[in-house]
């Protein structure tokens, strides 16, 4: 028997059921918010309750837990937000194409709401459904002012939404929309050019990121890791006596170091993780402009640097077994 995911949705503040219809309704799901957030709910909950009996730590356990209710639900935004901007990319990409069509189309003789439907094509893709969308309601009474408005107000781009405004503002006073279409069309394949044209002048610190962060940073901890080692082993084989006639005041304590292998590998894990998480946001707001990007970069990152660690540990452990 399915759950009825509506029913436990409501159980939910309704400022987080906004949040998540909006982001829904942003990446064009059909699904309620009530729907999506009542088996977001549950399935937190099972999670959290498998994690805890499959992990007993006592209070880690707890923490553990716990982390593991909220990350659907932190993951899940994320993947959508994520949806979200990619579809405002691939809009922003084809929009002067769309408008220079549209301008096209009214220096035939028709009419700006007939220029912007017969101007659809289906390589436009999420711009081409958008503006299907803005046609039905057209067509059933509403303006295209308003509906132009709230286009713009539905994606987080300064592009689209200066677009529309402009769009919005020459259908009120009656302008040359041909003219005003292809300026606009024009001043938007410049800012991209010169964008590109950014991110090719950066590709030196883009380099030395992706080389501190995936190379340089694992090699260092994997060295780190070995010194440890070795002094463990070091305090392991070496007895000072400190009683009899053979004592004396030693001036290297050999007593090991104050921190185990294993945890320093947590500890290496860890800030490989953290780093490479930083180091994505960077490199997305260099090459976009964004740090929405950072969540197809930081799994590569991530996994990289992590890769090295570990080999760069199996390589030294070797080197330094040999000689030692």
């Amino acid at each position: 028997m399915r759950p009825d995911y509506k029913a436990i949705g409501r159980i939910i503040p309704k400022f987080i059921i906004k949040i998540y219809d909006d982001l829904l309704k942003g990446t064009d799901s059909n699904i309620d918010g009530y729907e999506f957030v009542g088996f977001l709910l549950l399935s937190s909950v099972l999670f959290a309750v498998l994690i805890y009996f499959l992990q007993p730590l006592g209070y880690y356990s707890l923490i553990a837990s716990e982390l593991a209710f909220f990350a659907p639900w932190l993951l899940s935004y994320i993947l959508l937000d994520f949806i979200i901007y990619r579809k405002t990319r691939e809009i922003e990409r084809v929009l002067p194409d769309f408008l220079q069509l549209t301008s096209a189309n009214i220096r035939a003789g028709m009419g700006i709401d007939k220029a912007l439907w017969f101007a659809i094509r289906p390589d436009f893709g999420a711009l081409s459904r958008e503006i299907e969308n803005i046609a039905k309601e057209t067509m059933s009474g509403k303006e295209l002012g308003q509906c132009l408005k709230e286009l713009a107000e539905k994606f987080d781009s300064l592009v689209i939404k200066r677009s529309m405004k402009l769009v919005v503002a020459g259908i009120k006073s009656g302008g040359e929309m041909a003219y005003l279409l292809e300026r606009i069309s024009h001043n938007i394949r410049k800012t991209q050019t010169i964008q590109k044209e950014i991110a090719a002048n950066v590709m030196t610190y883009t380099i030395f990121i992706f080389f501190a962060v995936c190379l340089a940073a694992p090699f260092l901890f994997a060295l780190s890791f070995q010194v440890i080692s070795t002094m463990e082993q070091l305090s392991e084989t070496i007895a000072v006596p400190t009683t009899g006639a053979m004592s004396f005041s030693a001036p290297i304590n050999f007593s090991g170091p104050g921190v185990s292998p294993s945890e320093f590998k947590i500890f290496a894990l860890v800030s490989l993780l953290v780093t490479s998480l930083f180091s994505s946001m960077l490199l997305s707001i260099i090459h976009s402009g964004s740090t929405k990007e950072a969540v197809r970069t930081f799994p590569l990152l991530a996994g990289i640097s992590i890769v090295v660690l570990f080999g760069a540990i199996r390589l030294l452990t070797s080197v330094m077994g040999s000689i030692i």
